[in-house]
């Protein structure tokens, strides 16, 4: 896998929608939780959080005339009294969890707040929020419901909690049930409650007796049930992916299928009123339905939240509150049936991810929340003051004086900032430079070229703006800072726009010498005393020594910070320290390794380290803010740390205050006390409210028409697969480029309907002839052209063409083409623009090499582009080779095979007939680019034409799907290399029944190392219903994102099930890097995964903060059914990673069943994690081991034929629960009274006990 990643590649996690929860170091004012200060012994931690504001809206409930918003981790109070001018007038402190669902009742709000639990705050003024009581519930509080004095609480992983709020300042627990399952929310009717429990569909409790709930009943939605709702004896589902259900629990609460409608997006919560249903319906904004007859609704209609994720929906009279987890809350007016219109949104900041200071005030560049204004002269009270939407996400920033420079990732904002609550855009402009030839002596660019340029970090000296770039070093006069002007340009790589390294990250300036972090080729001392001609002194490319005495093989540096004599620079997962007083041969000095990599290598814009003195303050990814002491070059240490919630990206230090930018958890305001004592300084309490009353940040008051979220194509005015009357038949009887008989001619005079064919005498079938193109040919405008090659030998050859001349453009509609070779353009094979066409056919109709179909191969750019939204919509890709010659079994490149960036596509079939084979492409055989609704099904991608082996595998992802790519469906095919999901917006994908890394037959490997790579959250690797499993020979990586499903593969096993492919170590399943909230498994056999890989292989593997996630009923180590069992090193292994839940899995075969930390790191230690209920067995050395390993509790377990059934060197797991343990195959005790439980105790060595062992029993 490369370390250097591309804003053309993979733009990893900037949406992950869902912070890693609950953090420590989060408090309210009540709050008894300490800061965790366990890696500062001697003293106390100098890092406090004084300050928070933005974050991701998560809840909404709506009382009265106030409307109640969870924003990341703050409850912020609207005035709604006109909800055309909402006016914000209160917000809490933060709690320690974000906040994902409201519930309000009188006088109080009830808070589900994930890991922290319930919270209870008086809102009887909705102006000065106060914390009353708190109650942390066992599992992860996703939902809660209020009746008379109980709460009953959708506990995630916990099940159903209710608690007694009689006396709200001391809430107490009644009852829990369903603990079992995944919990996400609940409706209550008389003496039942309702719970909406993931993948196991619906679940239903009676509640007659609250102290003792029964487990009453259950239904199985077809998809995964986030909401739930009712009227009357009617239960309506948000069931994900497949839109709503209905069922009808007239017969004592037990559920019966009445009904099902599809949603446009994935439903995610509901509300009723009027016999109108809401659906919050993710990327389809808000679906709305007519349910007069309860048992069969209708759609009426529907809003579309552009790039949104619909998440809650409350309704107060005829206005509807949709909470956007992106882009806020937006009021809509629903008076008329089915017609709905926003009449204001409320947009706080989302996602933060960079900021600087200066005179009071912080300048956030906040993704798509655009560029923002917070007020931070206290710092403990920080409030927005001003907003300005971009065109283009917001990645990056500086500011001097009047003007502060907002890039986004393609364009540079200039913004007038002399009155920061009233900023001006005063320049927008495409980010260029001019290459200079003389750096780099590379001949592949002309002097005078412009190369485009993405953003990845800016900083200013004097009157220059410095700019990295990617593809290399942009300097800016600013002496008029409102109009920036192109000084330089330093090209640092011979291939602009190439997945290749190296790529310019970070940049520092100091005097004349900018010091350019370049991943992949080192640090670059760059002369800049000539502004227009920059030039290069040296370059620093060592490559760091790693762990064990190895050494990497390249230097991978992604940011820089300079305090001379010295350079400051993250290369990989280390800091090192450079001694740059000789310019021309810098000299590396200390090193410090990180606990994670920092958030740049995942590509993002970003500043990852700041100096003040002999501190150097570093964010790292989901480990959050690190202090080095670097007084001694050579050996920098730890001062300090303060993890954080989200994915810290960005720091900036001034006056004593850290400023942290951390994604979805907002931006933080930390204050650093290097005072031994501890002793705060400048420190004010935080308040309950705000200062003052304010206006809503930037009100939208619009009065939107609706737009249907149905079906795009329609709504464009397009008719599918429109019946054109049949035209005339032209046919060409030349070889020229042009002239008489000429395809060229052909072109230029064909009409609506005609057809255009290939005289076989001068084109033979058995010897293609080829027609010499010489320039761009007549783009195909008038609709239901047919050119049809099929019994001909047809090949149009760009090499005579100049550069940006395709083979074929079609901008019209219901074309088909078919039979030709399309071979070397210098461009894309196919151009196509139109919506209703069909690129190829049946490849054994036909007396050509290739039938119907096309071969589209050798053409620099793409071989076939579509492009673009709803213009390029219902085009059929079938029966082509793509990448391959005319054989189908060798490569013939394109620069990519496929692009798609158009809605509603597909590329293949349901028959072999209708299969490409997508294959040998150069940067990646598939890409979906902004693309949504696409079907991929049954093609060879990455194969030769009989599905056997592997052809040339691609530079980058062999397939990937990124730029806001939506809602596509990648379904049976053959895939060998590697699938990612990357780039913000990418989300609500489906890859079902597929083979990765295997042959057709899925029995032989391919050793085509396959990957599937997840950085985007709410996309689904494989499904529950029949046949959508996936067969992996590979690795699934989830990294730095939340809420993907993986479900019912086979990962490393063949199609018999019987047999393992050989791997040859490492991870076969991997979160890492701060991803949380995502589901390996579930509760149901249908959700079950059969994970296995080699003897050096971890089967699961958990690190780097990535907590909160669900691995549960997967068989590991075995077959399916648990009778084959296949050797492994570890089956689940959790390293530095908390509050995790490993439930009802089968593991076994390897040497540790579960570890837990048990290797000596110096990382954190695996903490707090939940082992339960799962079937341990068969492992040679250790049933479950903890080294480094704290407050985690294995309970209910079954422990049998181990080498060791426990072993425990950490401190304080639990072991039991007070009522039961777990089975120890080895105990020797007895139960003289028959209660299934030991009379003496299980000892686990070196430092466990089971107060509680159970005898020969598995419940």
């Amino acid at each position: 896998m490369k370390k250097c990643v591309y804003k053309f590649l993979t733009l990893v996690l900037v949406f992950s929608l869902v912070s890693c929860g609950g953090n420590k170091n989060l408090q309210t004012q009540e709050s008894t939780t300490t800061p965790d200060t366990s890696s500062l012994p001697s003293k106390m931690n100098p890092l406090k959080i004084v300050g928070q504001i933005g974050g991701l809206t998560n809840a909404i409930a709506v009382q009265g005339n106030y409307a109640y918003i969870g924003v990341g981790y703050r409850l912020m109070t609207l005035d709604v009294t006109d909800p055309s001018n909402p006016q914000e007038i209160g917000a809490s402190q933060p709690f320690e969890g974000q906040i994902l669902d409201i519930a309000v009742s009188e006088n109080y709000a009830y808070l589900s707040t994930g890991k922290s639990g319930l919270y209870i705050v008086n809102i009887s003024d909705p102006s000065q929020i106060a914390v009353v009581g708190q109650y942390d519930t066992p599992g992860y509080a996703e939902g809660v419901i209020v009746q008379k004095d109980n709460a009953f609480i959708a506990d995630g992983p916990g099940g159903m909690s209710i608690v007694n709020i009689l006396d709200p300042a001391k809430p107490t627990l009644e009852s829990v049930s369903y603990t079992k399952n995944y919990i996400y929310d609940i409706v209550l009717d008389q003496s039942f409650a309702y719970l909406a429990a993931a993948g196991a569909g619906v679940l239903v409790a009676d509640i007659s007796d609250i102290s003792h709930p029964i487990e009453a009943g259950s239904f199985d939605t077809p998809g995964y049930a986030y909401g739930i709702t009712a009227i009357g004896s009617t239960l309506y589902i948000a069931d994900g992916w497949e839109g709503l259900q209905v069922l009808d629990v007239s017969d004592s609460g037990q559920p019966k299928d009445i009904g099902a409608i599809q949603t446009p997006g994935w439903a995610m919560d509901l509300t009723i009123t009027n016999n109108s249903l809401y659906i919050a319906d993710a990327f389809g904004g808000l679906c709305v339905l007519d349910i007069s007859n309860k048992e069969v609704p209708i759609k009426i209609g529907g809003l579309e939240i552009p790039d949104g994720h619909a998440a809650k929906v409350a309704v107060n009279g005829n206005v509807i509150y949709l909470a956007d987890t992106k882009s806020g809350v937006h009021i809509i007016d629903v008076s008329k049936q089915g017609q709905p219109i926003i009449v204001s949104s409320y947009n706080p900041m989302g996602y933060v991810q960079a900021v600087t200071v200066a005179d009071g005030y912080a300048y956030a560049a906040a993704q798509n929340s655009g560029f923002r204004v917070i007020n931070v002269m206290d710092p403990t009270r920080p409030r927005e003051v001003a907003t300005i939407p971009l065109v283009g996400p917001a990645v990056s920033i500086a500011q001097s004086g009047t003007a502060a420079y907002v890039a986004d990732y393609e364009f540079l904002n200039t913004v007038d900032v002399t009155d920061p609550s009233q900023p001006k855009v005063t320049s927008s402009e495409r980010m260029k430079g001019t290459k200079n030839i003389e750096a780099l002596n590379s001949g592949s660019f002309l002097s005078d070229e412009i190369v485009y340029l993405v953003s990845r970090s800016l900083t200013i000296q004097g009157k220059a703006l410095f700019l990295a770039g990617e593809w290399g070093l942009l300097s800016l006069d600013i002496t008029d800072p409102l109009s920036p002007k192109e000084l330089g340009f330093l090209q640092t790589t011979d291939s602009p726009y190439s997945q290749q390294e190296p790529v310019a990250i970070g940049v520092a300036v100091y005097e004349n010498t900018a010091y350019l972090a370049v991943c992949g080729a080192g640090l670059y001392l760059v002369d800049i005393s000539i502004p227009d001609h920059p030039t290069l002194i040296s370059v620093f490319n060592e490559p760091m020594p790693m762990a064990y005495g190895k050494k990497n093989s390249s230097i991978n540096v992604m940011d820089v910070v300079v305090a001379p004599p010295y350079a400051y620079i993250l290369d990989q997962n280390a800091v090192r320290i450079i001694d740059i007083s000789d310019s021309k041969n810098p000299k590396g000095l200390g090193i410090y390794s990180l606990p994670t990599m920092p958030f740049n290598n995942g590509g993002g814009a970003s500043r990852s380290l700041a100096i003040d003195g002999n501190k150097l303050f570093v964010v790292d990814n989901a480990a959050g803010l690190l202090v080095l002491d670097v007084s001694d070059p050579t050996t920098p240490k730890l001062d300090s740390e303060l993890n954080l919630p989200g994915i810290a990206s960005w720091v900036f230090v001034e006056n004593g205050y850290v400023y942290v930018a951390g994604g979805e958890g907002g931006l933080f305001i930390i204050q650093y006390n290097n005072d031994s004592s501890g002793a705060s300084v400048n420190s004010t309490p935080v308040g309950n409210s705000l200062p003052e009353k304010t206006g809503v940040t930037s009100p939208i008051t619009q009065t939107k028409t609706i737009k249907s979220i149905f079906t795009p194509y329609e709504e464009a005015g397009l008719t599918v697969n429109t019946i054109i009357a049949s035209g005339k038949t032209i046919i060409v009887n030349s070889i020229a480029d042009s002239g008489t008989g000429t395809l060229r001619e052909s072109l230029e005079s064909v009409n609506k309907g005609d057809i255009i064919a290939f005289d076989p005498q001068v084109f033979p079938p058995e010897n293609p002839a080829t027609i010499r193109i010489k320039s761009q040919l007549p783009a195909i405008s008038k609709d239901g052209i047919t050119i049809d090659a099929s019994n001909a030998g047809v090949i149009l050859d760009g090499s005579d063409a100049p550069s940006g001349t395709a083979g074929l453009s079609i901008g019209s509609n219901n074309n088909s083409i078919m039979g030709l070779q399309i071979l070397n353009f210098l461009s894309d094979g196919i151009k196509l623009s139109g919506s209703n066409n069909t690129i190829g056919g049946d490849r054994e109709k036909g007396n050509g090499l290739m039938g119907e179909g096309n071969l589209v191969s050798g053409n620099r750019d793409f071989g076939i582009s579509i492009c673009c939204g709803e213009n390029a919509v219902n085009n059929k890709i079938i029966g082509n080779y793509i990448g391959t010659d005319i054989t189908g079994t060798k490569a013939l490149a394109n620069g990519v095979g496929i692009v798609i960036g158009g809605w509603n596509n597909t590329i293949g079939g349901e028959t072999p007939a209708e299969r490409n084979v997508i294959s040998g492409n150069y940067n990646a055989d598939i890409e979906l680019k902004g693309a949504a609704e696409n079907l991929i099904i049954g093609n060879y991608i990455g194969l030769d034409k009989n599905g056997q082996y592997q052809i040339n595998k691609s530079a980058g992802f062999s397939f990937s799907i990124w730029l806001k790519s939506f809602d596509n469906r990648v379904e049976r095919n053959v895939i060998a290399g590697t699938l990612g999901f990357v780039d913000p917006g990418t989300s609500y994908n489906e890859v079902v029944g597929n083979y990765f890394g295997t042959d057709a037959t899925g029995l032989v490997s391919l050793n085509s190392d396959s990957y599937i790579v997840v950085s985007q959250p709410f996309n689904r690797i494989g499904g529950t219903n029949p046949g959508e499993g996936n067969l992996i020979n590979g690795r699934i990586s989830i990294a730095r994102t939340s809420n993907t499903l993986v479900l019912g593969n086979s990962i490393n096993t063949d199609i018999t099930g019987k047999n393992v492919f050989p791997r040859t170590g490492g991870w076969e399943v991997g979160l890492t890097e701060g991803s949380c909230y995502n589901f390996i498994g579930g509760t149901t056999e249908a959700e079950r995964n059969v994970i296995n890989g080699g003897l050096e292989s971890v089967l699961v593997h958990l690190e780097t903060y990535s907590n909160f996630n669900f691995i549960a009923g997967n068989s590991i180590g075995s077959d399916s059914n648990g009778t084959i069992v296949f050797a492994n090193q570890t089956g689940i292994a959790v390293e530095d990673a908390e509050f995790n839940i490993i439930q009802g899995n089968l593991i076994t075969g390897g040497l540790t069943g579960i570890s837990l930390s048990l290797a000596d790191y110096e990382k954190p230690g695996a903490n707090f994690n939940t082992i339960k209920m799962n079937e341990i067995g068969q492992n040679s050395k250790f049933g479950i081991g903890i080294g480094k390993g704290d407050g985690n509790t294995v309970v209910g377990n079954f422990f049998s034929k181990n080498g060791n059934n426990g072993y425990d060197l950490g401190n304080n797991n639990k072991w039991d629960d007070g009522g039961f343990g777990n089975y120890w195959s080895d105990y020797t005790g007895k139960d003289t009274n028959a209660d299934g439980i030991g009379d003496t105790p299980y000892i686990i060595p070196k430092n466990g006990i089971d107060n509680r062992p159970m005898i020969n029993t598995r419940k």
